[in-house]
């Protein structure tokens, strides 16, 4: 074995590295990665919408997480909290997404009403609380 070989040997193997371990192709800086990135199925409308999530910042700053259930009955995370009230409904009429949350007594009711845009797949969403509050919502897709 020549000096130079038997010194890189010894360091793979110091190291933790073999010396037959694969070689992994790194893609210059700048270069598109042929792997694509991991993303939600795309829905072509709003009847397609039963047991998914969706995530989104809302005109108040704060990150929703709304999710869709089978049931008809939505849930949402917001701060970290999760709300379901056993009267909160979803549903689908046409284009429109109606959907109700109840926040508690410092909030109270929020009604929204959501479009979708099939090309962007994003859910835009207005929202209108019992106590007045008005408010928005643009979601993404998170569930896959």
């Amino acid at each position: 074995m020549l000096p130079a070989v038997a010194v890189l040997s010894t360091i793979l193997v110091l190291t933790g590295c073999a010396a037959s371990a694969p070689i992994v192709p790194v893609e210059p800086s700048g270069a598109e990665s042929s792997t694509p990135t991991p993303s939600a199925p795309r829905i072509q409308s709003l009847s397609e919408i039963a047991g998914t999530a969706w995530t989104g910042t809302d005109s108040d700053g704060d990150l929703n997480i709304f999710t869709f259930n089978e049931d008809g009955i939505p849930s949402t995370t917001q701060q970290g909290e999760v709300a379901v009230g056993r009267d909160d409904r979803w549903s689908v009429e046409g284009d429109i997404l109606t959907f109700t949350i109840d926040y508690g007594a410092d909030i109270g009711i929020a009604t929204y009403t959501a479009t979708f845009d099939v090309e962007t797949q994003v859910l835009s969403a207005e929202a209108t609380t019992t106590g007045g509050s008005t408010g928005s919502v643009d979601l993404r897709r998170t569930s896959y």
